[in-house]
């Protein structure tokens, strides 16, 4: 990514800060000690998801914010001798468990690992639709022991621009010390670039959560903390295009879901190729990586989405 390197006096350090052109490089986002101190293994754990900015989570449970996210991860070997984390992610949606499995390959530098996923929870789509394609996963920084957490960031382009970014708060404990710690060094890492667009973060309810461990003090939040105002999501009446497909109808389930939030829609499908627009929100992040997938399968999406008839994408 062209990365532009303010010198901010902060501590002595300099901020990255990003442009939105490209996905950024990992050597861009991880903290200097990634480089020399991480150690794979250690990744082992299970954490819990304080907080995420991710378009493709809240269409998993459409109707109400995601609860009780948890990642158990464990650091395997296949039989060519390839490392890889296999992540028993969960969350929680209207006192349901929906499971998914996410591998992430090792690969030689240290602290990114390409993500794959193998079976989709996404309402309305084939299961395998994005299997064969790659997120790209920076451990951006990451801290061992029984007090630490795993910052990661996730970012897909297709068509030329960005079409997904995924940031992940992973923590050991569930407490406002520990978001506050990982969102410190998120920010000064100049992820609040990404962090505060759109959907903004959203930070998840760890309370009731019968399958995690018990302990005293809990994140009990699942209030949008970024500084961005909810974006528009797409409209389901105003449909102009001829062939909506598997993504399009995904699209508008996503949006009468946002609706029944009380966000009414803004955006509209139409012919097209795939883009979405920028005021298009969380529907049309995960209407992107949709297309994305489709397009890899030699399915190309012929809908675009957008408010004005200008497209552009959004993270």
């Amino acid at each position: 990514m062209l990365a532009i390197f303010a010198l901010l006096v902060v501590g002595g350090s300099a901020m990255p800060q990003f442009n939105g052109t490209k996905c950024p490089a990992y050597w861009e986002l991880q903290t200097p000690h990634m480089s020399r101190d991480f150690n794979m293994k250690q990744l082992d754990g299970y954490y819990y998801e304080l907080a995420f900015h991710d378009a493709t989570q809240n269409p998993l449970c459409p109707n109400e914010v995601p609860r009780c996210i948890t990642s158990d991860k464990k650091v395997q070997t296949y039989p060519d001798g390839v490392r890889y984390v296999n992540d028993t992610w969960d969350l929680q949606c209207f006192g349901v468990e929906y499971p998914q499995t996410l591998l992430f390959n090792e690969t030689d530098k240290p602290g990114f690992v390409n993500g794959y996923v193998p079976v989709t929870k996404i309402p309305f789509l084939p299961k395998s639709v994005v299997s064969k394609l790659v997120f790209p996963n920076t451990i951006v920084d990451f801290k061992a022991g029984p007090q630490g957490y795993s910052l990661e960031m996730q970012c897909v382009e297709w068509l030329g621009r960005i079409v997904f970014v995924g940031i992940n708060y992973y923590t050991k404990e569930k407490t406002e010390e520990a978001f506050q710690q990982i969102d410190k060094v998120a920010r000064a890492q100049g992820l609040g670039y990404f962090l505060d667009k759109n959907e903004g973060v959203h930070r998840v309810n760890h309370t009731g959560c019968p399958n995690e461990p018990k302990v005293e003090s809990e994140t009990v939040s699942s209030e949008e903390v970024g500084t961005a105002e909810p974006a528009n999501e797409v409209a389901t009446g105003n449909s102009t295009c001829a062939k909506p497909g598997d993504c399009g109808l995904a699209y508008q389930a996503c949006c009468a879901g946002f609706a029944a939030k009380g966000f009414p829609c803004g955006c509209h499908l139409k012919d097209g190729d795939g883009k979405a627009g920028a005021d298009c929100g969380t529907c049309g992040s995960a209407y992107s990586v949709c297309c994305a997938a489709f397009s890899l399968k030699g399915f190309p999406c012929t809908c675009d989405i957008d408010s004005a008839g200008q497209a552009s994408i959004v993270v």
